[in-house]
């Protein structure tokens, strides 16, 4: 909601006093400094995902905030909500812990098909928070999340027209986007 009231606040007329400005704006240049830096895990999330065949949608966070406001910076958030199908989850764990995360799950029950609310990895020493989804951790919906249709009805999110990198995925996308899926949003 800080990102809606900061924008509104350059609109005001007269503007507020400038202890509120200052307030909000360096409120706006932490929250900045924190997105760019999920941002930029989660592309390198999703390149070394790619390069390994483990597909992997991407929901809450950028992909939301960019779909409801057409900017990565305009939500708050603090993770990254990743969904990978649940035969994919032992191999997505040894992806992450080979990329220096923690599991808060311990890696028996993983292995054990154990299925906790998600699959959170931390990242030592970093302010960085992964949590991954399987249609197993969805079972507190009222259906069975049917995951083969959020992968079929996927779709791709540009988060700038700067973005550089291109991810790969089974379709033959011309823009420069990652695959992602906002399962509050439509396809």
């Amino acid at each position: 909601m800080l990102g809606l009231l900061a924008e509104q606040l350059k609109n005001l007329n007269p503007p507020p006093r400038t202890e509120i400005r200052e307030g909000v704006r360096e409120w706006q240049r932490r929250q900045t400094v924190h997105t760019l830096s999920l941002t930029a895990e989660m592309f390198r999330l999703l390149e070394h995902f790619a390069s390994l065949g483990i597909e992997v949608l991407v929901t809450k966070g950028p992909v939301l905030s960019v779909r409801c406001y057409g900017d990565p910076g305009m939500r708050q958030y603090g993770d990254i909500d990743l969904i990978v199908r649940d035969k994919d989850i032992q191999r997505s764990t040894e992806a992450m812990i080979a990329l220096g995360y923690t599991p808060k799950v311990p890696v028996t029950a993983i292995q054990a098909k154990k299925s906790p609310g998600e699959y959170v990895f931390r990242k030592p020493n970093a302010h960085v928070l992964i949590e991954f989804h399987t249609e197993r951790t969805f079972r507190y919906h009222p259906r069975p999340l049917q995951i083969e249709n959020l992968f079929q009805r996927r779709v791709f999110v540009t988060l700038t027209a700067a973005t550089s990198q291109r991810f790969p995925s089974k379709t033959n996308s011309s823009s420069f986007a990652f695959t992602a899926r906002s399962i509050f949003g439509s396809a």
